[in-house]
């Protein structure tokens, strides 16, 4: 039998679980990655930071969501499948309602042109997978400090 709550004790435990003094304040932050485990574990570690993570597998699915969401900041993968990440990145770049959002850009090519690349596409920080989810948070939360 499932328990009835009141809303009272869904605001309780939301308040415990996500408390107002978390670094976020509920900032909504796009995380695009064609892999699963990553985008996942990005996203949870945003959420555990109190961000409100919206996520996209594809470029096409992070361009719309770009579009209709409106992110405060990016986390990008630049292996993207349908459109890639540095299509994406430039798309952003070019559209003046977006073009101030933050971007982290995440890789697993790790050519120092391809971080190179990405940076003057409008990346404002690149970061080499394998990586730890907080290492890609630091930097965002830098970027969206900074804003």
């Amino acid at each position: 039998m499932s328990r009835n709550w009141t809303y009272e004790e869904v605001e309780a435990l939301y308040h415990k679980w996500r408390p107002d003094e978390v670094d976020g304040a509920g900032l909504l932050i796009l995380v695009a990655d064609s892999d699963n485990k990553s985008r996942a574990s990005f996203s949870d570690s945003l959420f555990r930071n109190g961000y409100d993570p919206v996520e996209a597998a594809d470029g096409l699915e992070a361009l719309k969501l770009i579009r209709d969401r409106q992110p405060v900041a990016c986390v990008l993968c630049l292996e993207l499948e349908k459109v890639g990440g540095l299509d994406v990145l430039e798309a952003i770049r070019r559209d003046d309602r977006h073009r101030h959002v933050p971007v982290v850009a995440v890789t697993a090519c790790h050519e120092k042109r391809v971080a190179v690349v990405a940076r003057r596409s409008g990346a404002q920080a690149v970061v080499f997978k394998p990586c730890k989810p907080d290492e890609v948070i630091a930097k965002l939360q830098k970027l969206v400090a900074d804003e």
